[in-house]
Protein backbone atom coordinates (compact mmCIF):
# COMPACT_ATOMS: atom_id res chain seq x y z
CA UNK A 1 0.00 0.00 0.00
CA UNK A 2 0.94 3.79 -0.42
CA UNK A 3 0.94 4.95 2.60
CA UNK A 4 3.54 4.92 6.01
CA UNK A 5 4.13 3.43 8.91
CA UNK A 6 2.23 6.54 10.84
CA UNK A 7 -0.83 6.96 8.31
CA UNK A 8 -0.96 3.00 8.76
CA UNK A 9 -0.53 2.98 12.40
CA UNK A 10 -3.38 5.69 13.08
CA UNK A 11 -5.79 3.37 11.54
CA UNK A 12 -4.88 0.35 13.81
CA UNK A 13 -5.54 2.55 16.33
CA UNK A 14 -9.26 3.30 15.56
CA UNK A 15 -9.57 -0.62 16.28
CA UNK A 16 -12.71 -1.53 18.58
CA UNK A 17 -15.58 0.55 19.94
CA UNK A 18 -17.23 2.76 16.96
CA UNK A 19 -15.08 2.00 14.25
CA UNK A 20 -14.93 -1.97 15.04
CA UNK A 21 -13.19 -4.18 12.88
CA UNK A 22 -13.72 -2.35 9.57
CA UNK A 23 -15.02 -5.36 7.58
CA UNK A 24 -18.50 -7.23 8.19
CA UNK A 25 -19.12 -6.40 11.66
CA UNK A 26 -22.33 -8.71 11.92
CA UNK A 27 -20.04 -11.18 11.91
CA UNK A 28 -18.32 -9.99 15.02
CA UNK A 29 -21.21 -9.07 16.51
CA UNK A 30 -22.99 -12.33 15.56
CA UNK A 31 -19.35 -14.05 17.56
CA UNK A 32 -19.86 -11.89 20.24
CA UNK A 33 -23.36 -12.27 20.71
CA UNK A 34 -22.45 -16.40 20.88
CA UNK A 35 -19.83 -15.65 23.70
CA UNK A 36 -22.70 -13.64 25.35
CA UNK A 37 -25.03 -16.00 25.34
CA UNK A 38 -22.49 -18.88 27.21
CA UNK A 39 -21.92 -16.13 30.19
CA UNK A 40 -18.78 -14.39 28.56
CA UNK A 41 -18.07 -10.71 28.01
CA UNK A 42 -18.34 -10.49 24.62
CA UNK A 43 -20.48 -7.77 24.28
CA UNK A 44 -18.49 -5.21 26.45
CA UNK A 45 -17.19 -3.40 23.82
CA UNK A 46 -15.31 -0.43 23.57
CA UNK A 47 -11.89 0.62 25.17
CA UNK A 48 -10.30 2.85 28.20
CA UNK A 49 -8.44 5.19 25.67
CA UNK A 50 -8.99 5.55 22.61
CA UNK A 51 -5.98 7.61 21.59
CA UNK A 52 -3.47 5.33 22.15
CA UNK A 53 -3.04 1.30 22.29
CA UNK A 54 -1.33 0.37 25.52
CA UNK A 55 -0.32 -3.45 26.77
CA UNK A 56 -2.90 -4.62 28.98
CA UNK A 57 -5.38 -2.22 27.79
CA UNK A 58 -8.55 -3.95 26.26
CA UNK A 59 -9.59 -3.80 22.48
CA UNK A 60 -13.48 -4.72 23.00
CA UNK A 61 -13.15 -8.53 23.52
CA UNK A 62 -9.38 -8.45 22.95
CA UNK A 63 -6.42 -8.10 25.35
CA UNK A 64 -3.00 -6.21 23.78
CA UNK A 65 0.12 -8.02 24.66
CA UNK A 66 2.29 -5.93 22.55
CA UNK A 67 2.36 -2.74 21.00
CA UNK A 68 4.97 -1.29 18.89
CA UNK A 69 4.21 1.81 17.77
CA UNK A 70 4.67 2.40 13.41
CA UNK A 71 4.99 -1.40 13.36
CA UNK A 72 2.81 -4.60 15.41
CA UNK A 73 0.34 -4.79 17.62
CA UNK A 74 -0.45 -7.99 19.16
CA UNK A 75 -3.87 -8.84 21.16
CA UNK A 76 -4.91 -11.88 23.01
CA UNK A 77 -8.80 -13.58 22.39
CA UNK A 78 -10.67 -12.71 25.02
CA UNK A 79 -14.00 -14.64 24.59
CA UNK A 80 -15.01 -18.33 25.61
CA UNK A 81 -13.50 -20.93 23.41
CA UNK A 82 -12.29 -24.39 23.44
CA UNK A 83 -8.57 -23.05 23.36
CA UNK A 84 -6.56 -19.80 23.17
CA UNK A 85 -5.74 -17.23 20.08
CA UNK A 86 -4.40 -14.14 19.38
CA UNK A 87 -4.22 -11.88 16.29
CA UNK A 88 -1.12 -9.89 15.43
CA UNK A 89 -1.19 -6.72 12.89
CA UNK A 90 1.79 -5.73 11.26
CA UNK A 91 3.12 -2.70 9.65
CA UNK A 92 6.24 -4.29 7.17
CA UNK A 93 8.57 -1.52 5.32
CA UNK A 94 8.88 -1.79 1.73
CA UNK A 95 9.82 1.43 0.61
CA UNK A 96 9.72 5.22 2.58
CA UNK A 97 5.78 5.58 1.80
CA UNK A 98 5.11 1.80 1.00
CA UNK A 99 4.39 -0.39 3.57
CA UNK A 100 2.60 -3.84 3.85
CA UNK A 101 -0.37 -4.28 5.73
CA UNK A 102 -0.40 -7.46 7.78
CA UNK A 103 -3.35 -9.23 9.79
CA UNK A 104 -2.91 -12.82 10.77
CA UNK A 105 -4.66 -14.94 13.44
CA UNK A 106 -3.18 -17.01 15.90
CA UNK A 107 -4.78 -20.26 17.95
CA UNK A 108 -3.89 -22.90 20.28
CA UNK A 109 -6.70 -25.45 20.59
CA UNK A 110 -7.58 -26.94 23.55
CA UNK A 111 -7.88 -30.67 22.32
CA UNK A 112 -10.29 -32.04 19.86
CA UNK A 113 -13.00 -29.65 20.52
CA UNK A 114 -10.99 -26.45 19.95
CA UNK A 115 -9.61 -28.02 16.62
CA UNK A 116 -13.48 -28.31 15.62
CA UNK A 117 -13.87 -24.68 16.52
CA UNK A 118 -10.85 -23.68 14.48
CA UNK A 119 -11.44 -25.22 11.18
CA UNK A 120 -15.40 -24.69 11.78
CA UNK A 121 -14.21 -20.60 11.25
CA UNK A 122 -11.20 -20.64 9.78
CA UNK A 123 -13.17 -19.73 6.05
CA UNK A 124 -14.73 -16.98 7.67
CA UNK A 125 -11.80 -16.12 9.28
CA UNK A 126 -10.14 -15.92 6.08
CA UNK A 127 -12.48 -13.67 4.86
CA UNK A 128 -13.11 -11.06 7.56
CA UNK A 129 -9.58 -10.69 7.75
CA UNK A 130 -9.09 -10.41 3.96
CA UNK A 131 -11.76 -7.72 3.95
CA UNK A 132 -10.71 -6.14 7.48
CA UNK A 133 -6.71 -5.91 5.76
CA UNK A 134 -8.13 -3.91 2.61
CA UNK A 135 -10.04 -1.74 4.12
CA UNK A 136 -7.26 -0.60 6.55
CA UNK A 137 -5.04 -0.48 3.77
CA UNK A 138 -7.11 1.92 1.35
CA UNK A 139 -8.03 3.98 4.89
CA UNK A 140 -4.35 4.23 5.63
CA UNK A 141 -3.61 5.59 2.07
CA UNK A 142 -6.55 7.93 2.21
CA UNK A 143 -4.97 9.32 5.03
CA UNK A 144 -1.64 9.75 3.31
CA UNK A 145 -3.17 11.17 0.23
CA UNK A 146 -4.79 13.64 2.76
CA UNK A 147 -1.51 14.59 4.36
CA UNK A 148 0.51 15.37 1.00
CA UNK A 149 -2.27 17.04 -0.10
CA UNK A 150 -1.58 19.60 3.13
Amino acid sequence: MNASAANTWRVINLLGGKHRYFYLDVLWAMREWMDFAVGGKGREHGRSDYRTLRVGERVDSWTILGVEEDECLVMRFGMKAPGGGGMQISIEPLSENKHQLEVALYWHPAGFWGLVYWYFFAPWHGWLLWGMTKNMAKLAEQNQQAEEQK
